[in-house]
């Protein structure tokens, strides 16, 4: 879904900001506006075209022209040339635990790290603990995160992750607060390996249902919990991605979660055309 997608832009612009040592302000605006995207019922096509962009929490003059923007043009010339000269491997590092946009800066300034290989390469060096703010617990700290970090990118056969998202998806669906609950993404897809697992649910009050699931037996380890998404680690190191979604764009969120990203942009040009 497309309010999925800008929120991910925006969390990414957020931490490219934070990478180059940007305005705090600047920072926070694009990390509310991305939690603002991911609690709308409606999508932000349709609220676009009726001109309402502005009336969402968090989103000025500036974040609605770049929705516009994107909802158009699917790109954001602003996010490109903040990123610019910033490789992907490099965004996405920050998404390990212990390893944010401030430290990573300071490594990729005084060792060169670039990507995950460079940081491996690294990490049992002495070196780490010449650089300012870098203790034996910080290290420990940082391989920890990685460890974690690593368990949720992996893949594994279909046949070993497919009787466990089953499992999962029994558990969820007896939490009487959840209406719906189906499994997407690749397990969904029957790909034969699965990075990680992803559930669509409908509930009446999201916040708690959420709660009550990252609470579930097979939970091992709650990375994240919001209103409207939570993501867990459960046994066998799979990471859970489970979203949820208003009753009335159930179908289109399955059919985007399931889908995958080439699929998806096939998706929208075909839509852009038919237009």
């Amino acid at each position: 879904m497309i309010n999925e997608e800008l929120a991910q832009i925006f969390e990414r612009m957020a931490r490219v900001i934070a990478f180059k040592g940007g305005d705090r302000f600047r920072i926070m605006a694009y990390e509310r506006a991305a939690v603002s995207l991911r609690d709308l019922d409606e999508d932000l096509t349709s609220i676009a075209k009726a001109g309402n962009l502005e009336e969402i929490p968090g989103i000025g003059k500036d974040l609605a022209a770049m929705i516009d923007e994107y909802i158009k043009t699917r790109r954001i010339r602003r996010y490109e040339q903040e990123r610019h000269g910033i490789p992907d491997e490099l965004i996405d590092l920050m998404s390990i635990p212990g390893l944010g946009p401030k430290t990573l800066a300071l490594l990729h300034e005084k060792l060169r790290i670039n990507s995950f290989e460079d940081l491996k390469r690294i990490l049992d060096r002495d070196v780490l603990l010449e650089i300012p703010g870098f203790g034996a617990k910080k290290i420990e700290n940082l391989k920890r995160g990685i460890e974690l970090w690593l368990a949720g990118r992996q893949r594994m056969p279909l046949g070993i992750a497919l009787p466990l998202a089953e499992s999962l998806l029994e558990d969820v669906r007896g939490i009487p607060l959840v209406q719906w609950a189906e499994l997407a993404g690749s397990v969904r897809r029957a790909r034969e390996t699965v990075g990680d697992v992803d559930v669509l649910i409908i509930s009446g009050d999201s916040a708690e249902a959420l709660r009550r699931i990252s609470a579930l037996p097979a939970v091992r380890r709650v990375n994240a919990l919001g209103d409207t998404r939570a993501s867990f680690l459960i046994e066998g190191g799979i990471q859970v991605d489970v979203r949820a979604v208003p009753k009335e764009s159930y179908g289109a969120a399955l059919q985007y979660f399931t889908g995958s990203k080439q699929h998806n942009i096939h998706s929208a040009r075909s839509a852009g055309n038919l237009g």
